[in-house]
């Protein structure tokens, strides 16, 4: 099973590229895992070589099939691993797609030019008719994150941050509740790439994650960690106050956070070559939880990096073929095979 990340993606590069000039390769652009059920989406792209020039081959998209992966998780005996692709498409056309908790419906990325990620436009999908059923939202593209579920989503709508409900759009008038404080910070992600934006499960809170992959980016101004409220309450959490900035900090990754035991936790990875270390910590940089183990866990920060699962006190981090769970509930962490 493909997942996009240096060590967690399966790159399927066909022989042809050598011989006709044709290359292939298999990502899995989303995941989730929730009600018992760990689903991918995974993308097929192929590519026929145009040409050469002085920066190097010009390849150019021929198609593209996608399919929905799914099976139980933890493995119940009796279930099986189902994969069915729900649509084919040709030519260099970008897009993506999201799952939905509870929903055999898809949310569709409308991408700009070569995928631009800041601002986009969503549709709902239905994979078993290939097409979208709803109209795009918001009405332009805008800067956006969708909860925990993606059953919500925060944009801009008129210029003013709003929550879609995410289902509703394919029943008529979608349900927005508003959130007139959160626009100044969530205009701030449309030009900062190094701002991770993540919206709680109930939608009550935005919390702003420094997404730091270089030492030349961690800086006073970014290596911070806000906490936005719909009161207009902020809690403000700054890392680090001095340059140049020490390696073990550039080392950190703050992967998620979610409203757990009525506090924001911040799930928090570190990965010394040797020992990796998970923590949850709260908004003062507080340690909740901790674990060090030597059991092999890796991150992704283009993909989703961690499957959270709240409810079974749980994070779910998967390879390609392996897994670690963190339970942090009972501090412990099992491995074992995905399938």
């Amino acid at each position: 099973m493909p997942l996009k990340s240096a060590s967690q993606i399966l790159l399927l590069f066909i022989l042809c590229a050598t011989f006709s000039g044709c290359s292939s390769v298999t990502e899995t652009e989303d995941r989730q895992w929730a009600n018992g059920q760990l689903r991918f989406i995974v993308n097929s792209r192929h590519y026929k070589l145009e040409n050469f020039s002085l920066g190097g081959p010009n390849d150019r998209m021929t198609g593209q099939e996608w399919k929905l992966i799914t099976y139980s998780f933890p493995k119940r005996a009796g279930q099986s691993t189902t994969s069915r692709e729900f649509l084919r498409m040709a030519g260099e056309n970008y897009t993506s797609f999201s799952l939905i908790s509870g929903s055999d419906l898809l949310i569709h990325h409308r991408l700009g030019l070569l995928g631009r990620n800041s601002e986009r436009q969503f549709a709902l999908f239905d994979p078993k008719t290939g097409k979208d059923i709803s109209n795009p939202f918001p009405p332009e593209p805008a800067p956006w994150v969708f909860n925990r579920s993606r059953t919500a989503c925060l944009t801009l709508k008129d210029g003013k941050a709003v929550v879609y409900d995410t289902l509703s759009v394919g029943t008529g008038e979608p349900k927005i509740s508003e959130r007139p404080k959160w626009t100044e910070a969530l205009k701030r992600t449309r030009n900062n790439g190094w701002i991770k934006p993540v919206l709680t499960e109930n939608t009550q809170y935005l919390v702003l994650l420094p997404w730091i992959d270089s030492g030349f980016f961690a800086n006073v101004t970014n290596f911070n960690i806000q906490v936005l409220s719909t009161n207009g309450e902020v809690a403000s959490w700054p890392l680090i106050t001095s340059w140049p900035v020490p390696l073990e900090k550039m080392a950190q990754r703050f992967l998620d956070a979610e409203l757990i035991d009525n506090e924001i936790q911040i799930l928090w990875y570190n990965d010394d070559q040797w020992t990796n270390e998970l923590r949850l910590l709260n908004v003062k940089g507080e340690t909740v939880r901790s674990i060090k183990t030597s059991a092999h866990v890796e991150v992704d920060i283009e993909l989703n990096p961690a499957s959270w699962n709240p409810p079974s006190d749980s994070v779910l981090f998967p390879l390609p073929y392996d897994y670690t769970i963190w339970n942090y509930s009972s501090n412990t962490i099992q491995t074992g095979r995905l399938r």
